[in-house]
């Protein structure tokens, strides 16, 4: 065969690779999407057919924690179903994550084939496919780009990946200060890229919003949040999670734990331990400062530290010697046990490996159908699928999704916080909420529905 086929083949096998697993995880797990994600899906659809910045058409909102994964959602969405689009980022996502591991593999003389075993990792891992569809995946692929330019050393690179991770999450602003950091003497050549990479969406959330920060932030931190998952919250989570998913969450804690013990080996034997330091105590920073939020027990919440223990193991796994084989076959046992647990889950039928949620997608979208349109639905407790599948038909009102019915919450954290009030300079009360016309209910008759609590039954139910 021809030597330049060949090296080119070399070049951009990790990408295709990465990407063909990113279709793969697309096919896993887009019949099971947890609520959340249908917000975030709501906001790129809304933003790329209306120039919205909403949850549903018509009524402000300044709840999407994450404007960078909505904007990346919305480009596709200009010509393709939400869905469809999703898939393409993830793939895209997934190519991305492939080529910097492959990239930081090969700057070490290690293997380049650490890269698509990341990948394989990732879609394999329940938790990757309980977050499909929420910025985590974004989270993970600017990470591994971050601890790449941190090798390369490349302080512009990775000053702008630092303000990107502001922009997937600002609770992995102590992972963007950490990334920046570790550019040494460079470091204020890092801190302006990030500042520049984050102002342009600074100034227009406070031009539009009056605050810089998502109102979410606020939500969470409201009384009737901190109830978390059956009265658990962050750092109860693995119990939560172990005696509601229990195999989902043993093959999740492999997969954390073989990170760690991957991590403690590439600190010793890497030729470069900054990038390994911004994977792993970066992870561990981000884990520790949601535990200090006390903070609900989400399955996406602790999604970015899994994946960059994972890309920690495909690292190991692509090094030379002995030690290699461990981590090879720790990989292929970790793809291996996730492949049969694919095989095994009714994604459709049952939803998410952590389905928190009291209904599946396609439950939720059965309820929708029976709301007539041009009806103002008050949702139950959960915003996201009713939204999503409500679109333009009906009008959906909820806390997340009108910014009048938040208001009360934010003002009274204002009226506490000296601190909130410096970050929502622009506070201007917004106008009454919108009327509802029907709820969302649970009662007899209406559709079947399965979830964290069992079986129950919801209707669309006129109010009045």
């Amino acid at each position: 065969m021809d030597p330049e086929i060949v090296r080119g083949f070399r070049r951009w096998a990790p990408a295709l690779l990465g990407a063909v697993f990113g279709v793969v995880l697309t096919g896993i797990a887009h019949q099971a999407l947890l609520d959340d994600a249908f917000i975030t899906l709501s906001y790129a659809r809304n933003l790329a057919e209306h120039g919205c910045w909403c949850v549903t058409p018509d009524l402000a909102s300044n709840t999407a924690t994450s404007p960078l994964w909505v904007v990346l959602l919305a480009l596709p969405m200009l010509v393709l179903p939400p869905v469809p689009a999703l898939g393409i980022v993830s793939a895209g996502l997934m190519a991305v994550i492939s080529t910097a591991v492959s990239g930081l593999a090969r700057r070490w003389g290690w293997s380049a084939w650490a890269g698509p075993v990341a990948a394989a990792l990732l879609a394999s891992s329940p938790t990757t496919q309980a977050a499909f569809g929420l910025e985590s995946l974004l989270a993970v692929a600017v990470l591994t780009v971050a601890a790449h330019e941190v090798a390369v050393g490349r302080p512009v690179g990775v000053g702008i990946a630092s303000g990107a991770l502001l922009l997937v999450r600002p609770d992995l602003g102590v992972v963007a200060i950490l990334a920046v950091a570790l550019t040494g003497r460079r470091v204020l050549v890092a801190v302006t890229a990030a500042a520049l990479t984050v102002l342009p969406w600074l100034v227009v959330s406070l031009l539009r919003f009056g605050t810089v920060l998502p109102d979410t932030l606020i939500w969470k931190q409201s009384p009737g949040q901190k109830a978390g998952l059956r009265g658990y919250m962050f750092g109860e989570a693995v119990v939560l999670f172990a005696r509601t998913w229990p195999a989902a969450t043993w093959l999740s804690l492999a997969g954390a734990a073989a990170g760690v013990v991957a991590a403690l080996w590439l600190l010793w034997r890497a030729p470069r331990r900054r990038p390994v330091a911004l994977l792993a105590v970066g992870a561990l920073t981000h884990v520790f400062l949601l535990y200090l939020l006390d903070v609900a027990p989400y399955p996406w919440y602790p999604a970015p530290a899994v994946g960059a223990g994972l890309v920690l193991l495909a690292l190991a796994a692509g090094a030379p010697g002995m030690a290699r084989w461990v981590a090879v076959a720790a990989c292929a046992v970790l793809v291996s046990v996730g492949a049969a647990y694919v095989v095994r889950h009714d994604y459709a039928g049952t939803g998410s490996p952590f389905n928190y949620n009291r209904a599946t997608p396609s439950q939720y979208a059965a309820v929708v159908a029976r709301a007539p349109d041009r009806a103002v639905v008050e949702t139950y407790e959960e915003l996201g699928a009713v939204a999503f599948f409500c679109a333009d038909r009906c009008t959906v009102v909820d806390p997340l999704s009108d910014r009048a019915r938040i208001a009360p919450v934010i003002e009274q954290r204002l009226a506490d916080s000296p601190l909130l009030r410096a970050l929502y300079p622009g506070w201007v009360p917004p106008g009454p909420p919108t009327p509802a016309t029907h709820e969302v209910v649970v009662r007899e008759g209406g559709v079947v529905t399965f979830g964290f609590n069992g079986f129950s039954t919801m209707d669309v139910h006129a109010i009045g």
